[in-house]
């Protein structure tokens, strides 16, 4: 196993924007709609990644119970050879895990003696079950990480197969036993929550005054890869340090500041009109930096090249420019209708458009704009999924 102190795993090594929150903005910047930047944040991850991942193709997991019988080269060839593949990447000679400790662990390069090859790294590294190093270093376990990360997690089929493994080289009679765990997904790729911050699982059981721990993307600063087998091609860049200067909201420091910030960014997201909304690139401001009058948007059909108005120009509104109706009501009034007469109008909005109203008085302005989720969201069938990107982008 190779001797590298690895850092705690960065969900990714860029920083996701905070929700902007700004004054009015002037005429010269209201005429400059905005810049909008992609920010690739890329995560090259070498063969010998970290994360969960038992190294098995799909279709291969045993299920509940591993039993090789009294023979262990049976149970060997059969549950866990086929895992060694995804080891054999870095513990070759020449590979990452090739150092003074990592030696002690070397596959050939064609798994003709893997076998033997696993039995002596075994003995060399003092035998036992559970303490074993080709054990506890793959489930993380081990006093020190793996560089490798955790890919035979406690509770894995892969960490059952090899726990029965060393258990029939430990203690004769002992073989398929200890296979009783249910097997679990072999194809965890970097164990991925789809999404969220760690911040949010940290707070999740904790009162608002608890202090926020270390963001872990920040530990990815320049010198990061060095002698590692992760490798991230972007490092860590704060844009916040001077949240004043930008006009945003510094890092939140508490937990309870951390939810008051994401119902921030849940008015900026969701909108619909509601008091404490915010259009693309404007703020609060009831013009905006895109704006709508309420005559020119009711008569779109003309730009469609339609003969009038139709029935449906809600649900084509929202077909045309990719997304769908919203599910709560997110009003816009219809051609001749005062939306201050009528609750913000008659007429519904797709997700990710708007009403702005005047930010003092709450009043509706006839305006129509866009908000985050006009780039950030999209629909997939008859599904809303936020957060997952405009299918016009």
């Amino acid at each position: 196993m190779p001797d590298h102190t690895a850092p705690p795993a960065p969900q990714a090594a860029c920083k996701p924007a905070s929700p902007r929150l700004r004054g009015q903005p002037g005429p010269a910047s209201r005429r400059c709609a905005a810049v909008a930047a992609l920010t690739l944040c890329g995560l090259a991850l070498s063969a010998c990644q970290g994360g969960e991942y038992a190294g098995l193709p799909a279709g291969t997991g045993a299920g509940p119970g591993v039993d090789g019988g009294d023979d262990p080269n049976s149970l060997f060839q059969s549950r866990v050879q086929p895992r060694l593949a995804f080891c054999r990447t870095c513990h070759v000679t020449g590979g990452v895990a090739d150092t003074a400790d990592g030696r002690r662990f070397l596959l050939s390069p064609d798994g003709s003696d893997d076998y033997a090859r696993t039995r002596a790294a075994w003995v060399a590294m003092g035998e036992g079950v559970e303490g074993s190093l080709l054990l506890a270093m793959p489930a993380g376990t081990a006093p020190r990480a793996h560089s490798g990360g955790r890919p035979w997690p406690p509770g894995s089929d892969a960490y059952a197969s090899m726990q029965s493994l060393l258990r029939c080289w430990s203690q004769a009679g002992q073989c398929g036993q200890g296979g009783d765990t249910p097997a679990g997904d072999d194809l965890k790729l970097l164990g991925s929550t789809h999404g969220g911050h760690a911040w949010f699982d940290f707070c999740a059981d904790q009162p608002d005054s608890a202090a926020l721990p270390i963001d872990p993307r920040a530990l990815i600063q320049p010198g990061i890869n060095a002698g590692r087998a992760v490798l991230f091609n972007a490092y860590w860049k704060d844009c916040h340090v001077e949240p004043e200067r930008v006009g945003e909201f510094a890092h939140p420091a508490t937990c309870g500041e951390l939810r008051a910030s994401r119902e921030r960014g849940r008015l900026l997201m969701e909108g619909n009109g509601v008091l404490g909304q915010a259009s693309t690139f404007a703020g609060h401001d009831a013009d905006g930096a895109i704006v709508i009058e309420q005559e020119a948007f009711n008569n779109l059909w003309l730009v469609w090249g339609l003969a009038e108005r139709p029935d449906n120009f809600d649900e084509l509104m929202a077909e045309r420019y990719g997304t769908s109706l919203a599910p709560e009501r997110n009003p816009y009034p219809l051609p001749g209708e005062d939306p201050n007469a009528s609750d913000g109008g008659s007429g519904q909005l797709p997700v990710g458009w708007l009403q702005t109203r005047d930010p003092d008085s709450g009043a509706w302005t006839g305006k129509i704009s866009t908000n985050c989720q006009g780039c950030h969201s999209t629909t997939a069938g008859s599904e809303l999924i936020v957060g997952g990107g405009s299918s016009l982008l």
